[in-house]
């Protein structure tokens, strides 16, 4: 969760964190998670910037979901987000893997590759 709050000048250093915690051991609830994806969905401007790093936070927080019912539309909004900020296409597919792996279907999903 704090990488969420942390300003720009901070979110160069999120690309260390994110590799120090690329094993993800912790859960959160459904409603956790969806709070967790809102906030990343409003930060629009910095997940511009910093694509690279946010996209690595959102396949981390993927690792830890079994399923999405609650969270659907957040996931595929901000995959969407990625993939119009042009994230390289290996990370995208990585993210893919995730989503598909949770349950959720989506039908551009083949049409994009």
């Amino acid at each position: 969760r704090i990488i969420l709050y942390m300003d720009e000048i901070l979110e160069k250093g999120l690309c260390i964190m994110s590799r120090a915690f690329s094993s993800v051991h912790g859960k959160c609830t459904g409603e956790e998670m969806k709070q967790l994806l809102i906030e990343m969905l409003h930060k629009k401007e910095s997940m511009k910037a910093h694509k690279e790093i946010f996209a690595n936070v959102f396949f981390i927080l993927l690792q830890t979901c079994h399923e999405a019912v609650l969270f659907e539309k957040e996931i595929i909004q901000i995959k969407e987000l990625l993939v119009q900020y042009e994230v390289e296409e290996y990370v995208l597919h990585l993210l893919e893997n995730e989503i598909i792996r949770i349950g959720i279907v989506m039908g551009d999903l083949q049409e994009e590759l």
